[in-house]
């Protein structure tokens, strides 16, 4: 339904996450060309929602980013 792309991780590589039916994908960019779908270690998987928007930012000022999710 959408995508979000950022550095969630800081490693310098944007990282995509893919929004949904009833589950969101996060994808770990390795620098290589090739993704990493890291959904189960992120504890994103089945949502039981409908994912329609997400977006990255920093909302708790520690340097890392928050993910913020709107489901219906």
């Amino acid at each position: 339904m959408g995508v979000a792309a950022a550095d969630y991780d800081n490693d310098g590589h944007v990282d995509l996450l893919v929004t949904g039916v009833r589950s969101n994908t996060l994808y770990r960019n390795r620098g290589d060309g090739t993704f990493e779908d890291v959904t189960a270690r992120a504890h994103l998987g089945e949502t039981g929602r409908w994912s329609v928007a997400a977006g990255w930012f920093d909302y708790d000022g520690d340097g890392w980013l928050d993910l913020l999710s709107s489901a219906m």
